[in-house]
């Protein structure tokens, strides 16, 4: 994941006459100076004569205005490396090359023509609210060849060190511009396809990680895990193809086995919760979440396979699923085909059932009944022509 914004390099060149403004000097004690870590090349050819990182710059002056350090916060807003560079070949290009050492990747580039003599400024700031906490290295190249590299922290203070923490969970059904839930609630209407949480982290590193379980009673809805790099807040969601059946519902969030938050909510009166079907389609063929692959409300008469695709909720464990095929007419209908499944785990889901007609069927209007215990769920009209 990244971590920058555009980084940016200004230049000074030494022999133009910049002269010792140009040389990076600070009233800094020599115990708080932070200057290369090595020098790859020595004699002839492009040398690191000085580098040094803060978080202000004189860009006037080209030199630091804070005292030099390779130990920064998460929430300080911009890392500078000041250097100076000798002996650079004309048009050669000098890259600044920003790493977190916990990835393979540069986070950032910069690159710059460069002068023979001369002093650079480069900057390094976060995209996210803050730096990731951890080991960080600034290499430095010349025509392609690393020169030097400066190792550098990202650490919390003492007094903010502390373990992840997850607060002030909220759930909603739509969301803002920003992301941000936009009318928290704990109860939602029938119907409902999707609800979103949002909760604020703290304590998160780079590499950090929570599980997400959203639990009905004691049955596994959906479980994730997210990744969460930085201290803010994060928004994730429960979706559905179906609404999702009325009941009392538990978000439980996890870090390494242990449970930061939970929160709560229901959909429709959890209390008068009833056997439903929610969405049917007829077809020919059966694809996936046993829906038709080619849907149809019209067949032809020699049509050899009729196929229906239903999706339930609220279905008591182990009831039996009844659909009817019947001719409809004015002088009275007539069931041609019943077929039943059980459905032992309930609750909700999708359910698909055939109709192979044995004769040629007459045209005319048709339906196909849905229905649990006696109770007619849905009723599905269709022709034969």
């Amino acid at each position: 994941m990244r971590n920058n914004r555009i980084s940016w390099i200004l230049l000074c060149v030494l022999a133009a006459g910049c002269g010792g403004a140009g040389t990076g000097e600070t009233n800094a004690p020599a115990e708080q100076r932070a200057t290369v870590a090595a020098v790859y090349r020595e004699g002839p050819g492009p040398k690191l004569a000085k580098a040094e990182l803060c978080t202000a710059v004189d860009e006037a002056r080209m030199r630091p205005a804070a005292a030099p350090t390779t130990q920064f916060r998460p929430d300080d807003r911009t890392i500078f490396l000041v250097g100076k560079l000798k002996d650079v070949e004309e048009g050669v290009k000098a890259e600044v090359r920003w790493y977190l050492n916990a990835d393979s990747e540069p986070q950032l580039v910069s690159v710059v023509e460069a002068e023979k003599n001369f002093t650079f400024l480069a900057s390094y700031s976060p995209t996210e609210p803050q730096f990731f906490v951890g080991a960080y290295t600034v290499r430095i190249y010349v025509g392609g060849i690393e020169l030097a590299s400066l190792p550098f922290t990202v650490e919390r203070g003492e007094e903010e060190k502390s373990s992840l923490s997850v607060k002030r969970v909220e759930f909603g059904t739509d969301l803002d511009a920003q992301g941000q839930i936009k009318k928290p609630s704990k109860s939602f209407r029938d119907n409902v396809f999707i609800v979103y949480s949002s909760f604020d982290v703290s304590g998160a590193e780079f590499g950090s990680a929570l599980t997400i379980r959203w639990t009905k009673g004691d049955e596994l809805v959906h479980q994730e895990e997210l990744k969460v790099n930085a201290d803010k807040r994060y928004t994730t969601e429960l979706q559905t193809m179906a609404p999702l059946p009325r009941s009392s519902y538990v978000l439980e969030i996890k870090a390494q086995g242990a449970v930061l938050a939970r929160g709560d909510f229901t959909v429709g009166d959890a209390n008068k919760a009833s056997p439903r079907v929610n969405r049917t389609d007829l077809g020919l063929g059966i694809g996936k979440d046993n829906q038709p692959k080619q849907k149809t409300s019209v067949f032809k008469k020699n049509a050899n396979i009729l196929f229906l695709g239903v999706m339930f909720a609220d279905i008591p464990p182990g009831s039996t699923m009844e659909v009817s095929w019947i001719g409809v007419s004015k002088q009275g209908d007539t069931t041609h085909y019943i077929a039943r499944s059980v459905l032992e785990r309930g609750g909700e889901g999708t359910f698909g059932v055939t109709w192979e007609p044995k004769i040629m069927l007459e045209p005319g209007n048709y339906k196909a009944v849905v229905s649990v215990a006696g109770e007619t769920l849905a009723e599905v009209p269709f022709k034969v022509k």
